[in-house]
């Protein structure tokens, strides 16, 4: 169609582009075609699926379409697009590997590229990546199956004194006050479970597949006992603290001198449908993807 009367560009048309903070130079303003554009953004698409006039932006040379991306990065999307990538050697060396892909999503995300932002999400999420740098880029590009195990991995696993500099810049405020509320509340939790050991329902009862239990008062009064010697002091002891769902196989490996094997059975079923840490974790992870997609 012909281009001049304000017509829709053909697919095979050479579209000039530039990013924003380069000068005029040859090397730095490129020719794609069209077809290639329009294939992986939708936001290209959909601007040049509407008619343009003569001497648009991107018709020439002197007169290239303008990309609010820093050439490097939209360089680097070009070289992805012309699949210039050797992959195989980006995976072997995950710190170059993780600045294109990084790059790659901010692109994504801005042109509206979804097979590149997919590409990049599942690049870099088998990166080891710190969990402040993983929870970093969660919030840069909102990739929300990244907060979770971040979430969760500085919770249980950090203590807000081991976080450098760095990792506190990499959290931010808002997720740094997240997480010091969530570690907080985590203390609280397994405070209420060291301290309030479950009540023992008689095996019957709880079970019809087990056994009636003749000595109940005698497992009643063994439980509290054992559960405070073996596991509630684990759990508030300050300076290694056990992981709260070791408490089954805690359980399941003593001997409960006194409480019967119906009993025991019946304690291992309730402790089985505990879910330990989940409670405070999905607490923090609600108001951190709750934050980040508030940003």
């Amino acid at each position: 169609m012909d281009q001049d009367t304000g017509s829709t560009i053909d697919a095979d048309t050479l579209i000039w582009i530039k990013g924003i903070d380069i000068d005029s130079s040859e090397t730095e303003i490129q020719a794609i075609h069209l077809r290639l554009l329009t294939r992986h953004s939708k936001v290209l698409q959909e601007m040049f699926g509407i008619p343009q006039g003569p001497g648009h932006d991107g018709s020439s040379r002197g007169n290239p379409l303008t990309v609010h991306i820093p050439w490097k990065e939209l360089a680097n999307t070009i070289a992805w697009m012309f699949q210039e990538w050797d992959k195989a050697e980006l995976r072997a060396t995950p710190s170059v590997l993780e600045e294109k892909y990084t790059m790659l999503l901010a692109t994504s995300r801005f042109l509206m590229m979804d097979r590149a932002a997919h590409e990049a999400i599942t690049e870099l999420g088998g990166l080891k990546l710190p969990a402040t740098r993983r929870l970093q880029l969660a919030q840069q590009f909102t990739v929300d199956e990244w907060i979770r195990p971040s979430i969760q991995s500085l919770v249980l696993w950090r203590s807000l004194g081991s976080l450098s500099s760095t990792e506190i810049d990499q959290l931010g405020i808002g997720l740094f006050v997240i997480i010091a509320g969530a570690k907080e509340a985590l203390q609280k939790y397994r405070a209420g479970i060291a301290y309030q050991p479950m009540d023992l329902t008689e095996a019957g009862e709880a079970n019809a597949d087990l056994p009636t239990c003749s000595t109940h008062d005698q497992c009643k009064a063994a439980w509290p006992a054992w559960w405070w010697r073996n596991v509630a002091r684990k759990i508030i002891y300050p300076d290694n603290p056990i992981d709260l769902e070791d408490v089954v196989e805690i359980v399941k490996a003593g001997t409960i001198k006194g409480m019967s094997n119906g009993c025991k059975e019946a304690v291992m079923e309730k402790l089985a449908q505990v879910e330990w840490n989940k409670p405070v974790i999905n607490q923090a992870v609600l108001k951190a993807t709750t934050f980040i997609h508030s940003c």
